[in-house]
């Protein structure tokens, strides 16, 4: 999402730009992201297809989490999940768990691992920007899914 001060602030951070093993050649500037004058942002690209991106991600065996917000309006995750699986079958990949995960005592919403490339995960109660809506969740997938996957 694109909320400059908070984003810029953040991701120019030292501590956050050696967790996401970012700026290592020691770049003389400052991280930009999509706010600048430099994107090129049109409103025709929210209909640009993900999943020949997703799929060569997945052929060079790059795993890959996704999470959505279960009250997300914008990007229903029915159609998602469909479009998952259906990516997941071209590749051979099989869906090998279906389950529900949790924060802390809670529900934090269901959970799809489709072989141990792809995750997706729906957040219950969250919508389209669930950084915001259910910021204990989003850090939660990050540091429970995303940290612990890549060691």
């Amino acid at each position: 999402m694109c909320h400059p001060l908070r984003v810029q602030f953040y991701f120019n951070l030292p501590e956050v730009q050696k967790a996401f093993h970012g700026n290592q050649t020691n770049l003389s500037y400052r991280w930009k992201g999509c706010f600048t004058a430099n994107f090129k942002y049109n409103e025709a690209d929210k209909d640009l297809d993900m999943l020949p991106a997703l799929k060569n991600l997945l052929q060079q065996s790059v795993r890959i989490t996704i999470f959505s917000g279960d009250q997300d309006g914008i990007i229903p995750i029915e159609g998602t999940l469909q479009h998952l699986k259906k990516l997941a079958e071209e590749l051979n990949i099989k869906l090998t768990k279906e389950e529900t995960w949790s924060v802390r005592t809670k529900e934090g919403g269901l959970k799809y691992e489709f072989g141990d490339l792809l995750k997706f995960l729906t957040v219950k109660g969250g919508n389209h920007h669930v950084t915001f809506s259910r910021p204990s969740q989003a850090f939660s997938i990050f540091s429970m899914f995303t940290i612990n996957w890549m060691h």
